[in-house]
């Protein structure tokens, strides 16, 4: 059997010991290594492709430093559940309701005013005018009284407030401060009940009409406002920075 030279690839015959053409020594049972076919596209002599790098791995923000995340208010806005218009309007009938007790003493007293006028002397004392001076301006009086003491409470709500799940609250969703309420309040009643009340004093009833009528269209607008306002919000609400939400 011949022998082949693994350097040359040279047949040789069987009892040969050396290769014939190079020389080199040759082992029975040696066969030359099979070249090994170059990859489609590889070129001869070229370097292999290195591997592309890993990206390295991000590191740890150091201890103490601030993470960005989305500010307190923002958060807590998206979090809370806001009470919408008719949900409101339930709880200023229930409200309604409870001043109207508290009211009914006073359109008592006025109505024993004006009996006792009936048979007063003329020229006498007339309870009769301050009577109507006080029931003209008293319900916006404790009105006022009734829904700012209510809110600046911990519970933060009116009576028809709570029979509804409802409280008041400031952009984070606590307890608005007494001054976030109060100005809540001269903006959406107190401002045109104190106008008419001067006017009335002063005699300018040409100009009730007038303010009562602009009233109207503000309290419309209002509701209109509630009904279309992602947060729920009124006029009052937005200028006060506050919103009613649900109770948790």
């Amino acid at each position: 059997m011949a022998l082949t030279c693994p350097s040359c690839g040279e047949s040789n015959g069987d009892t040969a010991t050396m290769c014939g053409m190079c020389g080199a020594v040759l082992k029975r049972g040696a066969e030359p290594q099979a070249a090994i076919p170059a990859t489609a596209g590889a070129r001869a002599g070229a370097p292999a492709p290195r591997p592309a790098p890993r990206p390295a791995p991000m590191a740890p923000p150091p201890s103490g430093a601030p993470t960005p995340r989305v500010s307190a208010p923002t958060q807590q806005r998206r979090e809370l559940v806001y009470v919408g218009f008719w949900m409101r309007f339930l709880a200023l009938l229930i409200d309604g309701l409870v001043l109207g007790v508290i009211l009914t003493p006073l359109s008592i007293l006025n109505g024993a005013g004006m009996v006792m006028n009936m048979f007063s002397p003329s020229g006498g004392f007339d309870p009769t005018q301050i009577g109507t001076q006080v029931l003209f301006f008293m319900p916006t009086v404790v009105s006022a009284i009734y829904e700012i003491c209510m809110q600046a409470t911990p519970l933060g709500a009116t009576v028809g407030m709570l029979a509804i799940g409802a409280r008041l609250s400031d952009n984070s969703g606590n307890l608005p401060t007494f001054g976030m309420i109060f100005g809540r309040y001269l903006i959406k009643s107190g401002l045109v009940a104190v106008a008419m009340f001067i006017m009335k004093i002063l005699g300018i009833t040409m100009l009730l009409g007038i303010v009562g009528l602009l009233a109207f269209i503000y309290y419309v607008a209002n509701c209109i406002v509630i009904g279309t306002n992602e947060y729920k919000q009124g006029i009052h609400d937005q200028m006060a920075d506050t919103f009613v939400i649900r109770r948790t």
